[in-house]
């Protein structure tokens, strides 16, 4: 799997990210839940908020160390599509990955 990472140190840089970049940049979002700043809820929250046709579309895959069903129904209520829960196993990320990517077409 080839791809290019941007990386973002907190829920709101990542918004930030998201609003300046072109439309469609991003094939997909890896949204950390707890990050300083802006948790990955209110950053998803944001980037789904914006007046954007991708903001809407973007996959965005919550990274959690929590996967219990209330932590995975909140990411759902927020905006994500899917979750990886933490420890990552590289596997099961690259195939939600492209799971999220595949069913966005």
């Amino acid at each position: 799997m080839h791809c290019r990472i941007d990386w973002a140190e907190d829920g709101q840089k990542a918004v930030e990210m998201f609003k300046s970049s072109g439309r469609y940049y991003y094939d997909v979002i890896l949204m950390d839940i707890q990050m300083p700043v802006m948790d990955g809820y209110h950053a998803t929250e944001a980037i789904r908020a914006l007046d954007r046709d991708d903001a809407k579309e973007i996959p965005i895959i919550a990274l959690t160390a929590s996967a219990f069903k209330d932590d995975i129904s909140e990411a759902i209520r927020y905006g994500m599509n899917a979750y990886i829960a933490k420890p990552i196993i590289k596997e099961n990320m690259y195939r939600t990955i492209a799971d999220v990517i595949r069913n966005k077409h």
